[in-house]
């Protein structure tokens, strides 16, 4: 009879107690696979020893052993696409479970003990149960490796469980929210053991970057050729804002952030510096708004794209002097923004938003202000994300935003461009 492994069983006897060495060898050369030991004391009521006294602690050492080896079967035929391996019933085998097949490429033994102490496995294909007998399952190919096939004396290192009904309804809870109309409102109704977040979600994170400022004037109201000041420096902050969903549709947003940094400019004709050096400059905003998003099909995490419209305000602080020409100044009105979440692969994703400001109301408190024309405000931000789980993402991506106001006498321009880590949680 051939036989691809052997099971080698040693007793010895110490004192009161029995040793037990399991040995699991694979032939012909008779390798060490695997080993386990146990050991049992005599019953002390003065029966004889015997298997009864073995068999508990037998089992518990096979499975033990058994759990050492990477595979837990072995193809043992291939005709065209159909498999057999040697595990069924007696392993709760069922039709529809799915076996990973690997290759056995190389291992590692101990230079003295000769055992093997490591293995190298190399995925071949997978396996779909379509029947099983007690210790032998019939099997159909469902997917091989490129330049590889599932052969003889391939090992089964992975049984992935055919989903239940219950599982996949369960899967399909945490996966999306089912939207339902009542009347003419589109109301957003949770599942029953929904664990994902159903409100909407909060953030909070750093602002770095770099701030930049330039106000030019004309010399005088009969020279029109300009003169002013350009400046900026190391922008440091924090920005938090936060979500709420409405419906699975419509969104409310809020968001605050505070920077700072220590300014110091030069005069644009001359590069030479003035005396700012070391004055602080600080940034203030605010945004609300309303938006509606667009959903590409039912799943609340596959890709979107969204519209909004709401309030924004900006408000820059320096000192207010005659001779720097420095001053503090504030944006505001209306804006229109749009932007799209992007699933990349897996967890991954991309962020990309572009807001504009509409009508937006400038105002600086300077030493010689002016009739203010025109005011403008851009922004735009372009990033990634990563998604540890249904509650928390992480996202990190570069922020720009500007301000400008054009006046009779001169125009004034602010400009962050900073970089924006921050983490998500949703509830």
């Amino acid at each position: 009879m051939r036989s691809e492994s052997i099971i080698r069983t040693k007793i010895y006897k110490e004192g009161y107690r029995y040793r037990f060495t399991i040995d699991w060898l694979h032939s012909p050369k008779m390798e060490l696979i695997s080993n386990e030991t146990f050991t049992i004391e005599e019953p002390l009521d003065g029966r004889r020893f015997g298997l009864g006294d073995v068999k508990a602690s037998l089992q518990k050492a096979l499975a033990a052993m058994i759990k050492k080896v990477p595979f837990v079967a072995t193809v043992t035929g291939r005709d065209e696409n159909s498999i057999t391996v040697n595990i069924g019933a007696n392993v709760n085998l069922k039709p529809g479970d799915v076996l990973v097949v690997a290759t056995l490429d190389e291992v590692k033994k101990h230079p003295l003990l000769k055992a093997i102490v490591d293995w190298r496995l190399t995925q071949v294909g997978r396996l779909e149960v379509e029947s099983v007998d007690e210790g032998i399952a019939f099997c159909k190919i469902i997917e091989e490796e490129p330049g590889r096939q599932v052969s003889r004396y391939q090992k089964v290192s992975q049984i992935i469980p055919k989903p239940t009904e219950i599982d996949l309804k369960e899967r399909e809870k945490q996966d999306r929210i089912i939207n339902e109309r009542r009347g003419n409102d589109d109301v957003v109704i949770v599942e029953d053991n929904y664990s994902g977040p159903a409100l909407g979600w909060f953030s909070g994170g750093l602002w770095v970057g770099n701030f930049s400022r330039e106000n030019h004037t004309p010399i005088s109201t009969t020279n029109t050729k300009s003169t002013g000041r350009t400046g900026g420096g190391l922008f440091l902050g924090t920005k938090a804002d936060g979500q709420l969903w409405l419906t699975k549709s419509f969104f409310t947003d809020i968001g605050f952030a505070y920077g700072y940094n220590n300014y110091s400019q030069t005069i644009v004709e001359t590069k030479a510096e003035t005396g700012t050096s070391g004055v602080t400059a600080s940034l203030f905003d605010f945004t609300a708004d309303l938006g509606y998003k667009f959903y590409s099909g039912a799943d609340l995490w596959g890709p979107k794209g969204w519209v909004k419209t709401g309030y924004k305000s900006s408000s820059y602080s320096l000192p207010v002097s005659e001779d720097e020409r420095t001053g503090p100044s504030t944006y505001s009105g209306p804006f229109v923004g749009l932007g799209a979440d992007l699933p990349v692969r897996g967890r991954y994703g991309a962020l990309l938003e572009l807001n504009y400001g509409v009508f937006t109301s400038g105002s600086e408190t300077t030493y010689a202000p002016g009739t203010i024309n025109d005011s403008t405000a851009v922004f735009l931000y372009a990033g990634g994300y990563y998604r540890l789980n249904l509650s928390t993402l992480i996202k990190a991506g570069l922020d720009f935003s500007s301000h400008s106001l054009e006046r009779n006498n001169g125009s004034l321009t602010h400009r962050v461009i900073s970089f924006l880590p921050s983490v998500v949680f949703y509830f």
